[in-house]
């Protein structure tokens, strides 16, 4: 956007006192080091009458960007005649509270802004006089008022400081609370924002990258993180999926993180109908994909799993990798069993399986059409589809239909560089080690089998380094060490600590990689593993590893075998030294060539991507009647999805009508309840009052009584006779006080 605004530029070091208001490159200079109303009034005389105006103190700090976010009013509402950035010198513009600083600088906290708030502007009679703007000069005039003003949402501009705080707090004592502040959406984030590196992309000319994966973690997740960290000259977005396991519904909300895959949530999204495993296309899932291109310029695409997404995100018309991490939803199972021929068996038999899984129970006819649909997706001019290992496009192409799968890329993952560990003492005890986690797709009941196999081999010893928390399972067997979590920066101290003599293992998928084996290999470790996928692609029998059949015994011979060889371990150590095994830079940069998304893509609004039966014959009437039956069979899926929409509102209504009946009994029982309390605070202030009337009448009789035998006693005192018998009274208590004191 162009910028037509005249900035003028106080408290400058640029001119003196006498010069005024000087015109230098870039804007005009004062060295009025405040604001008051006549210098403003000068200024607005001095000025062209017509032009936007920015007036800016020279001794702030103007964080990147910020001459364009506070002129973009110009395009704006032309009742908006003076906006102020914000500040946190001032309660009403302040992106800080009384509660909570920001742990960073005045720039910092600006690019959070700019990242969390959509851009807006929000009425208030505040100013912050480090930045403002004025439609035209004459509004200078009268800026200094209470007039109505607007402030800008995502712009911070103030003195630096460090940490940011809240320098003007507003205490309303025993009043009713303040409004809502406008920006209270970006306070309750706060507390959880920490500095980032300065970022603007709404406003640079970074391209913008969205990667597109599940909340599982994982070896998914390093891949992505990788990718963002090696591709600096993109922005990233991570549009993460989560849901609940034991309902089998993996799509339910989404959140959008920035620049990493637990990096700051910069947005979220529930599906009121959500996605168990994928779908071929959803049209709520649509539209928030269309906000999130839209809204952020998106450039290209990165789908690193549709496990709880629809295939609509590979079809927006944008640059797009598919990675092939899994086998999903090319393959129904999760554990996927691909090394051999396929037939119909293993077709039902994975079917079945997928009932035991976190996808619950997966029919036939839906695994074909999303299987028909992500090929026909692969198959796009825009999509290029990798795979790690040749493993797995040899694998996808046995399951037809695969054409889309015929061109894919090679593109092996790469990990940092990592220093061998040093072969075990000889008078050790024979340690095998299993990293990462235990679960039955990584082999559990094999792992459990050989433990219970070797249970007699007391020189034998196993350490289980990250097994998460299935590993606990372990925890009293004394034979085995278990770590169940660790910092994945400490892995090679993990490693030189235990220093094992093998590593298991034992996946029964079959893997479309492993970083568990990049890692073993990296740090001169002897792997014995079974021959599932890319393990079989990666090592070699006997030379940088040993390959064994998924069996038991196999396993516990081969382990028995290589305790006493250790001049066999050793060769296979040195072999792993001389490998070169691709760094993670290394392996990120050969994306470089078939991923290159630029500023300029545009994103279309697309239809769902469908190539129905009827395409090719439509123009007979066996293609009209392949059209009709089509359209039915769209109508009866968009039927049953209503209803089902309809039965879950109908839930929820009758759900929350229940609730309002029991407030509603809940309300009658403390009503009836406040007014039994009533009735008895009543009868006990009656009871109070006749009370303390039949007090105060017996305080009266009582004193009354007193006074006259006060009176009494008074004349008594004063008669004769009381007078004349005193010296009698006197010899009387002489004579009681005597008689006592011989008695004693």
């Amino acid at each position: 956007m162009k910028n037509h605004a005249l900035t003028v530029y106080y408290n400058s070091t640029q001119v003196t006192p006498a010069q005024g208001l000087c015109l230098i490159e870039g804007g005009y200079h004062s060295a009025a080091t405040a604001l008051n109303q006549a210098l403003l009034t000068t200024w607005a005389e001095a000025l062209p009458s017509q032009s936007p105006i920015v007036v800016v103190d020279a001794e702030a700090e103007c964080p990147p960007f910020w001459l364009e976010r506070i002129t973009g009013v110009d395009e704006c509402d032309e009742a908006m005649a003076v906006v102020s950035a914000l500040t946190s010198h001032s309660f009403a513009l302040s992106p800080v509270t009384a509660a909570h600083d920001f742990n960073g600088t005045v720039s910092e906290l600006d690019a959070c802004l700019a990242l969390l708030q959509e851009p807006n502007y929000f009425s208030t009679r505040s100013l912050n006089p480090a930045c403002f703007w004025v439609r035209e000069a004459e509004c200078l005039k009268t800026v200094l008022g209470d007039s109505a003003k607007h402030a800008i949402n995502n712009l911070l501009v103030q003195a630096p400081e460090f940490p940011v705080q809240l320098h003007e707090v507003v205490d309303v004592g025993d009043q009713n609370p303040l409004p809502s502040h406008p920006l209270a959406a970006f306070h309750l984030k706060l507390p959880d924002l920490k500095p980032l590196p300065l970022a603007y992309p709404k406003w640079d000319d970074k391209p913008v990258v969205l990667h597109v994966t599940m909340n599982w973690g994982g070896g998914v997740h390093k891949w992505i993180n990788d990718f963002i960290q090696h591709h600096d000259q993109y922005h990233h977005l991570v549009w993460v999926s989560g849901g609940e396991l034991y309902r089998h519904s993996h799509g339910e909300q989404f959140q959008l993180h920035w620049q990493a895959t637990d990096g700051l949530v910069l947005d979220s999204h529930h599906m009121s109908l959500p996605i168990d495993a994928t779908t071929s296309h959803h049209s709520d899932y649509r539209d928030a994909l269309n906000r999130i291109i839209e809204g952020w310029a998106v450039s290209g695409v990165v789908v690193s799993s549709l496990i709880g997404h629809a295939m609509d995100c590979l079809n927006t018309g944008l640059p797009t990798l598919r990675v092939m991490h899994d086998y999903f939803p090319h393959w129904p199972a999760l554990a996927a069993q691909l090394d051999g021929d396929i037939s119909q068996a293993d077709i039902d038999v994975a079917l079945a399986q997928t009932a035991k899984e976190p996808f619950g129970m997966i029919d036939e006819q839906q695994w074909l059409d999303w299987k028909a649909a992500h090929n026909d997706c692969c198959l796009q001019p825009q999509v290029t589809v990798v795979a790690p290992s040749q493993s797995v496009i040899k694998n996808a192409l046995k399951i037809n239909p695969c054409d889309g799968f015929e061109g894919a890329l090679v593109l092996p993952h790469g990990i940092d560089p990592m220093v061998p560990v040093a072969p075990p003492s000889e008078s050790s005890l024979f340690k095998v080690l299993v990293l990462g986690r235990i679960n039955p797709p990584k082999g559990q009941l094999l792992l459990d089998g050989l433990l219970e196999h070797l249970k007699d081999h007391d020189d034998i010893e196993f350490v289980f380094l990250g097994a998460g928390n299935e590993g606990k399972k372990y925890l009293t067997d004394e034979r085995i060490t278990v770590v169940m979590d660790y910092p994945a920066e400490s892995l090679s101290s993990e490693l030189a600590l235990h220093r094992p003599h093998v590593a298991l293992i034992t996946a029964n998928t079959s893997e479309t990689f492993s970083y568990a084996l990049s890692e073993l290999q990296a740090a001169a470790i002897p792997v014995v593993s079974t021959p599932m996928g890319a393990l079989a692609e990666r090592i070699e029998d006997g030379v940088n590893g040993f390959l064994v059949e998924a069996n038991v015994k196999r396993f516990a011979d081969t382990l028995l075998s290589l305790k006493n060889q250790p001049a066999v371990l050793s060769q296979v150590r040195e072999a792993l030294k001389a490998q070169s095994p691709d760094d993670v830079g290394q392996a990120m940069q050969r994306y470089e060539a078939i991923f290159a998304p630029t500023k300029g893509n545009k994103a279309c609004r697309w239809e769902p991507l469908v190539v129905p039966e009827w395409v090719s014959v439509v123009t007979d009437a066996k293609g009209q009647a392949a059209l009709d039956r089509y359209r039915w069979q769209q109508s009866e899926q968009d039927l049953a999805d209503k209803k089902a929409w309809v039965t879950q509102l109908q839930e929820h209504v009758t759900h929350l009508s229940q609730n309002i009946e029991l407030n509603k009994k809940q309300e009658q029982h403390l009503l009836h309840t406040i007014e039994e309390l009533k009735q008895a605070l009543d009868d006990n202030e009656a009871r109070h009052v006749k009370t303390q009337q039949e007090l105060n009448q017996v305080i009266d009789e009582r004193s009354a009584q007193i006074e006259q035998v006060s009176q009494e006693l008074s004349e008594v005192y004063q008669s004769r006779s009381w007078r004349m018998t005193r010296p009698m009274r006197r010899f009387t208590t002489w004579s009681r006080h005597k008689r006592n004191a011989l008695r004693f």
